[in-house]
């Protein structure tokens, strides 16, 4: 008797906080490291924003699509840029790349003083 091999499609989503939102580091190089090598190219989709991008490529910020573009290349199957930092008053801008086509996703950008009763 053979045995029997199970193939299971699963989606990994990975959010990779590296930096809390004052900016301090949450991870050390190593795990950041880890990350890259270990769970990036087992990512069907990551959803870093500009600065834990920059994080996990040990790189200076650039700018978005460069950054989706770079992360898409170290093995996620989809790169999902979160806007939230970002400064623009009027609303939230995230960018999402597959490796074939790239395209802003824009939405309202609500008060920090509900974020916690959205969550």
């Amino acid at each position: 008797m053979r045995p029997v091999v199970w193939r299971i499609a699963v989606l990994v989503i990975l959010d990779p906080v590296l930096l809390s939102s004052s900016g301090a580091e949450l991870a050390s190089q190593s795990t950041r490291e880890a990350v890259v090598a270990q769970l990036l190219p087992r990512a069907t989709l990551v959803t870093p924003n500009l600065y834990q991008g920059a994080a996990l490529l040990g790189a200076p910020i650039a700018d978005v699509a460069t950054t989706a573009r770079e992360l898409r290349e170290l093995g996620a199957r989809a790169v999902l840029i979160k806007g939230g930092h970002a400064t623009d008053a009027t609303g939230s801008r995230d960018y999402f790349f597959d490796g074939d086509r790239g395209a802003w996703i824009v939405g309202p950008r609500y008060p920090y003083e509900d974020f916690p009763r959205l969550c």
